[in-house]
């Protein structure tokens, strides 16, 4: 890393050749290997398990190699956003190394524009890991190991993790939704304040550095990161509102089917309906999701059945392991590793599905090298909600009508979330950078300010007594500096992912190496490039 370090400074001395700019990449590539290794293994060791101090303390050393790295980064920025015509520059300096980097040495060259000063940008990069670095790790620690008293049908009390609480929001019997969603809002109290800290100086810091780094707001800095125009963020959030109304239908259908008169109560938002209710195993809901993909695409089939067999997926929950569901690529080994908190609901089945797309995505873009790899959340989504569309369609083909309604429930769960709770989420937190410019919002504040964005996106199709006010408490989205509005990239994928779907329909297996490219390439271009 020192010598990476000492060797850039040939950026800033005089005019930058393709030559030297191509030695230092090639050389920054193999450092950028090895720490994604080491990061990885602590990041995912601290998942499964949040109370590993070696693991903590490995994770803190790396964050502090990769502060000192950033002198690197912003040598690389300045010097290639000195160039002009950066276009004709790479095509003249034949090199194919750099010509295939083109995209990525155009952004950092943009990115230039947002800098500050280098012992700044070092600065920042050393102050995060004490601030906003500190505060996600306190986040991901209080909320895994929270434990909470949830009494069976006879009054008698267990004691559970949060992650399996929320988890039982699935289970077929009302009165345990119930039971799990009233021991969820006792216990949460318990880290609200500590949590309301977390969430405060987490985009207080964003805030501030938006400011610096001459952004009109955070939601312009993460258009850039995610490659999308206003215009195209506009067009889908009109697109939601127009349709809002849809499907806040079935959210009142839902209701009218579970006896709920005052709108859904929350706790039933994903009470399974239909006559496929039984519970899976792991083993055969791998096996459900690796047959239908094989029916789809054999090359997906064998790499959902590679993931079991090389037990690359963490599957059940227990207490210190974080919640939710995610797919981590590992670039450097061509692997990945999936964590899960899977308790046999079909919605567990889909999740499966939808991170192993995440997984199947990762594999494609396995031949590129690692500038071309980062892929925006607006396009990060495609290949993980396009998987669960290709189980729901495929199941749908072998059941009975009873049981195909309970799949086409299931997916409108997914579309509801993807669309309708991903839309309040979009409200809630513009509304929080805009609150937190004048004050650090206080509990109540945060709440009330859930519970009004839950009232715009829901409407009158969701009980107003029973909704949940601390939705900003129990979604890891929120908090990280680096990645802001973690909401509606989600809503993108799935609208998207619905629409290469569709032209699978029509076109049939010629799709597939069309639709395999745009995966292999969707970290070279803007989205909306790479849509077209």
């Amino acid at each position: 890393a020192q010598t990476l370090i000492q060797e850039s400074q040939t950026l800033i001395d005089g005019r930058l050749e393709p030559a030297n700019l191509e030695t230092l990449l090639r050389a920054s590539e193999v450092l950028y290997l090895k720490l994604w290794k080491l990061s990885a293994f602590a990041s995912l060791t601290l998942s499964a398990d949040t109370s590993c101090e070696p693991a903590l303390a490995l994770e803190e050393k790396l964050r502090k190699l990769q502060a000192e790295l950033t002198v690197f980064d912003v040598r690389l920025k300045r010097a290639v956003g000195r160039i002009e015509n950066l276009d004709q520059w790479l095509q003249d300096s034949g090199s194919d190394y750099l010509k295939d980097l083109e995209f990525a040495l155009e952004e950092r060259a943009e990115a230039a524009h947002h800098l500050l000063g280098d012992e700044e940008e070092i600065l920042i990069a050393k102050l995060r890991i004490t601030g906003s670095d500190a505060w996600e790790t306190l986040h991901a620690k209080l909320t895994s190991t929270l434990m909470a008293s949830v009494p069976d049908a006879k009054g008698h009390m267990t004691e559970l993790p949060l992650s399996a609480v929320r988890a039982l929001a699935h289970d077929p019997d009302p009165e345990v939704r119930q039971r799990a969603y009233l021991a969820e809002l006792a216990a949460l109290p318990k880290i609200e304040d500590s949590i309301a800290a977390s969430l405060n100086s987490i985009k207080g810091e964003v805030l501030t550095l938006t400011e610096q780094r001459r952004y009109a707001s955070p939601l312009e800095a993460t258009l850039k990161e995610a490659r999308m125009s206003r215009k195209t963020l506009d067009a889908l959030i009109s697109a939601i509102e127009e349709k809002l109304p849809e499907l806040r239908s079935y959210y009142k259908a839902k209701a009218a089917l579970l006896g709920d008169e005052n709108g859904l109560k929350f706790h039933n938002l994903f009470a399974p309906v239909g006559t496929l209710s039984e519970a899976y195993t792991y083993e055969a809901a791998m096996d459900f999701v690796i047959r239908h993909f094989s029916t789809y695409n054999p090359e997906l089939g064998a790499f959902a059945a590679h993931a079991r067999d090389e037990q690359w997926i963490d599957v059940e929950p227990r207490a210190g392991k974080v919640g939710g569901a995610f797919c981590s690529s590992l670039y450097p080994v061509r692997q990945c590793r999936i964590l899960t908190n899977f308790q046999g609901s079909l919605g567990d089945v889909l999740t499966l599905a939808h991170e192993l797309g995440h997984g199947y995505h990762d594999y494609r873009l396995e031949s590129q090298k690692i500038f071309n790899i980062e892929v925006p959340m607006t396009l990060a989504e495609t290949a993980s909600t396009f998987c669960e569309t290709v189980i729901a369609d495929a199941a749908l083909a072998t059941l009975s009508d009873a049981e195909a309604m309970t799949v086409l429930e299931s997916s409108l769960q997914d579309a509801g979330q993807a669309i309708v709770d991903i839309y309040s989420r979009y409200r809630f937190e513009s509304r929080l950078f805009e609150l937190r410019t004048d004050h650090a919002l206080s509990v109540n504040e945060l709440k009330e300010e859930m519970l009004r964005a839950q009232e715009a996106a829901y409407g009158d199709a969701l009980d107003p007594d029973v909704r949940h006010p601390y939705m900003w408490l129990v979604k890891g989205h929120y908090y990280s500096a680096s990645v802001n509005f973690y909401n509606f990239p989600y809503a993108f994928g799935l609208l998207f992912a619905k629409g290469l779907y569709q032209l699978y329909r029509e076109e049939g297996t010629s799709f597939l190496p069309r639709y395999d490219q745009l995966l292999s390439e969707s970290g070279k271009a803007p989205v909306e490039s790479v849509c077209a």
